[in-house]
């Protein structure tokens, strides 16, 4: 149940197991606690303060980022940038190696548009609710989404290609958090 659930977190991993990484170096680095087990709802409360203090003034400012994480901590963003109530959250399936390209109106966090760049193996998005249409793609089960300010330039062509023109990255604040 707790798999896919939004606040039933799973059973705690054990303390010294191998799958324990709560002694870690690259955690210690960035002063991060590792928890024992971790629901969606609690990643969203770690990942919101984050999101509100680093991410979000970048966004409204216009900048182009690029966020590569957990696909709880993708979904968190989701539910966070949609809408997303708790008990549909529990739909939203972000694939795995499939960046997701999410517009945003400029100075805001509203997005106008959002889809997987292979749409082939694209998963049903959240509807946007202040937009009527949005381009949404449907079918298969993200560790990167792309989050970009809507200005007319065309990302959407290629993974390698929204790499170039978000050009010059530098690690920083979050492991897996990639900025210009």
């Amino acid at each position: 149940i707790w798999r896919r659930s939004y606040d039933i977190p799973p059973p705690p991993l054990e303390k010294g197991s191998e799958f324990d990484l709560s002694n870690d170096p690259r955690y210690k680095l960035y002063g991060c606690k590792v928890p024992a087990t971790e629901s969606l709802k609690l990643t969203l409360e770690r990942v919101q303060p984050y999101f509100e203090k680093e991410i979000a003034p970048r966004i409204k400012a216009g900048e182009s980022l690029i966020i590569a994480a957990h696909g709880n901590s993708l979904r968190a963003l989701v539910k966070i940038l949609f809408g997303v109530s708790d008990n549909d959250i529990v739909n939203v399936e972000i694939p795995t190696g499939n960046p997701l390209l999410i517009e945003t109106a400029e100075g805001t966090l509203k997005p106008v548009s959002a889809h997987y760049l292979d749409e082939a193996r694209a998963s049903e998005l959240p509807s946007i609710p202040w937009l009527q249409k949005v381009r949404r793609k449907s079918s298969g089960p993200i560790t990167t989404s792309v989050l970009r300010r809507q200005s007319g330039r065309d990302l959407s062509t290629s993974p390698i290609r929204a790499c170039r023109e978000t050009r010059r990255f530098s690690a920083g604040g979050l492991p897996g958090l990639l900025r210009r």
